[in-house]
């Protein structure tokens, strides 16, 4: 089975206005999960966003999730983000160490 990638953005920080433009995101908190089955991994942080050159600026309201994951694929390296997920999912499926209650319990 492949590891499925899903991205979540909980927060979009914006100013109120830069340049006479409204709602201008400057930093996004992300969420990027892999899932397999029953096992999954999350990675997570914030991505600062250039607001030097509006020129391409996308009105808040306007705003898709895709946008959105552009950025990170542009800010982040996602190769990296994705092999530290599915190594963590590995460790999941086959661990190398494990806890257990005291067999007096």
């Amino acid at each position: 089975m492949a590891i499925t990638y899903t991205w979540e953005f909980p927060q979009l920080n914006c100013y109120p206005t830069k340049d006479s433009k409204t709602d201008v995101v400057f930093d996004v908190g992300w969420r990027y999960t892999g899932t397999e089955g029953d096992y999954s991994s999350v990675e997570y942080g914030t991505v600062s966003i250039p607001t030097d050159d509006l020129s391409s600026f996308i009105a808040y309201d306007s705003l898709t999730k895709a946008d959105v994951e552009g950025w990170m694929t542009t800010a982040l390296d996602i190769d990296a983000i994705k092999s530290r997920i599915s190594a963590a999912i590995d460790k999941q499926k086959n661990p190398t160490e494990i806890s257990k209650d005291p067999p007096w319990s």
